[in-house]
């Protein structure tokens, strides 16, 4: 039987996807609502603060791992 921190760890886990469409997305609508203010040929706001995005997820789900690995 998994102990309740155990399914705790599943639980944030089961959400990082959510989480990652959720940060990526907010970047994203910014990134276009900034090339809608600063117009230029290659929607440079958009990717930019796309990238932004997942790279700030990405860093967020892999600290949130490293350190439950190290409370195990």
């Amino acid at each position: 039987m998994p102990t309740k921190n155990h399914l705790n760890k599943w639980i944030y886990f089961s959400q990082a996807g959510l989480q990652m469409a959720i940060t990526v997305a907010v970047c994203s609508f910014f990134g276009v609502w900034l090339d809608t203010k600063l117009p230029n040929d290659y929607s440079l706001c958009t990717v930019v603060c796309s990238l932004v995005g997942v790279i700030g997820a990405m860093y967020s789900i892999i600290r949130k791992a490293q350190q439950m690995t190290d409370e195990s």
